[in-house]
């Protein structure tokens, strides 16, 4: 997943899996003006258009503590508040959000994919519920740990991410 508007910092912290170092801070840029600043990933291979499908992360709240995910080019997209552990808005989908301990949660979105973009996955740091374009001050971060796509209603545990059902998607934040 590659960062726009944003940095991601590799090594910043203990995952919630396994207690590892290999989660990333992903830090928005002090871009001007109502920018989006997040990470996003266009999935090769066969179209998503029409196909059900989990988007998930586990995240922790840094100075940010709203996050959305996105899919279908951000056309679909549901917002989660980290800091309160609950779902805000969706939009063409279902989400969850689970706590796993230490602060992180595991937040997913659940969609059809719909139209040209159906290919794209985007995490996005956010200010409030339904936001996703904002002036930043270069600082505000969260916690990311593993995003994930995976065909189905519901994600698959992190152990199960080869085999059948699995979409291709690049698990490191660059």
């Amino acid at each position: 997943m590659a960062p726009v508007n944003a940095t991601a910092h590799p090594n910043a912290g203990a995952n919630p899996v396994d207690g590892l170092n290999d989660s990333w801070f992903l830090t928005e840029d002090s871009s001007v003006g109502a920018v989006q600043h997040d990470v996003a990933q266009v999935i090769g291979g066969s179209s998503l258009v029409g196909v059900q499908a989990t988007f998930s992360v586990f995240v922790k709240e840094g100075s940010r503590s709203w996050v959305a995910l996105g899919a279908s080019g951000g056309a679909q997209a549901g917002w989660y508040d980290v800091h309160n552990g609950v779902l805000g808005s969706m939009a063409g989908g279902t989400g969850t959000i689970t706590s796993v301990g230490n602060g992180w949660y595991r937040i997913s979105f659940s969609y059809v994919g719909t139209g040209v973009a159906a290919n794209t996955v985007v995490v996005y740091a956010s200010t409030a519920d339904g936001t996703v374009g904002y002036q930043a001050n270069g600082s505000n971060s969260l916690l990311l740990y593993i995003p994930q796509l995976n065909l189905g209603a519901k994600p698959l545990d992190p152990q199960e991410l080869s085999g059948a059902g699995r979409v291709p998607l690049n698990r490191r934040i660059r």
